[in-house]
């Protein structure tokens, strides 16, 4: 991975392949590994960015207070930095936040179009906000943290989520946790859920094509 300075923070990242350009992004305390095994597939018809959000990269001192606004502003900087003109954001789980965010900053003639990954749509449930609650906790972070991975591993035997659970994921600093549940459930207090995110984006962009598309269906079955 290489290192930029923008904003005045150090953003790790990495480019292979050529064509259109894709931005991949992980969710919160996740980094560029999640990718490792789509990217050289990718990268034989795009431009693949990866992209660690600050404090992320290799690193992962606590770097301020940050939030969506700052994950999106840093990323936008950094295609700057790299000149990139016209990006496809790729996010899973709650990086999905900052992607929107981006997406409707630069406005669909930089992005034509935006993909999250693993994001439940809905308003979040009691448990999840328990979870989030509980992980912004100092004293209560450890026990909100695994109540979240019980949720996400719906107790399922698949190693390779389970590894990315208890070795990487866990790998991540106390305080990065905390404040990721912060910023997480204050993202559903500001939006109510991702799908109302998107419903408001200013910039005509194909996510919110398909998701009001999407929306109406929800609404009005049949329609």
């Amino acid at each position: 991975m290489e290192t930029a300075l923008v904003n005045g923070h150090h953003i790790d990242y990495d480019v292979t392949g050529e064509g259109p350009a894709l931005l991949l992004l992980s969710g919160w305390c996740q980094d560029h590994r999640l990718f490792d095994a789509v990217t050289p597939l990718l990268a034989g018809r795009h431009t693949v960015i990866r992209a660690d959000w600050r404090s992320h990269g290799a690193d992962r001192t606590l770097d301020g207070d940050f939030g969506v606004a700052e994950q999106a502003s840093d990323t936008i900087a950094l295609l700057d930095h790299l000149g990139v003109d016209r990006v496809v954001p790729v996010s899973t789980s709650h990086g999905g936040w900052a992607n929107l965010e981006l997406t409707d900053r630069l406005g669909a003639a930089r992005v034509p179009g935006s993909v999250v990954i693993d994001w439940l749509m809905l308003p979040a449930s009691p448990e999840f906000v328990a979870g989030l609650r509980a992980g912004a906790s100092p004293d209560t972070w450890r026990e909100g943290r695994q109540a979240l991975f019980d949720i996400w591993l719906a107790m399922a035997d698949c190693p390779p989520v389970s590894h990315h659970l208890t070795q990487e994921m866990a790998g991540f600093s106390a305080e990065l946790w905390r404040l990721s549940c912060r910023v997480i459930e204050q993202a559903y207090a500001t939006h109510g859920s991702p799908l109302e995110r998107m419903t408001a984006l200013e910039s005509p962009g194909l996510v919110a094509e398909r998701i009001t598309a999407f929306a109406a269906e929800v609404h009005e079955p049949g329609r």
